[in-house]
């Protein structure tokens, strides 16, 4: 039902945050779906999301966020 819920609120969303995501997991796996709505997708700028903005997603940083 979570997974259901995730792409529910995804759909109905502007844009999606991924904090993280491990490469090959199922959040990855989440924002590739995301990206292929042609959504945009927000991460965290960190060299542990190289995997996330390879795939199209925007690094931010936490500032960025804040508005």
């Amino acid at each position: 039902m979570a997974a259901l819920r995730n792409d529910f609120v995804a759909a109905l969303a502007r844009q999606v945050f991924v904090a993280h995501a491990a490469p090959g997991g199922k959040t990855e796996a989440f924002a590739r779906k995301v990206l292929d709505w042609g959504k945009p997708l927000l991460t965290l700028e960190s060299d542990r999301n190289a995997n996330l903005v390879t795939l199209g997603a925007r690094a931010v940083t936490p500032e960025a966020l804040r508005g």
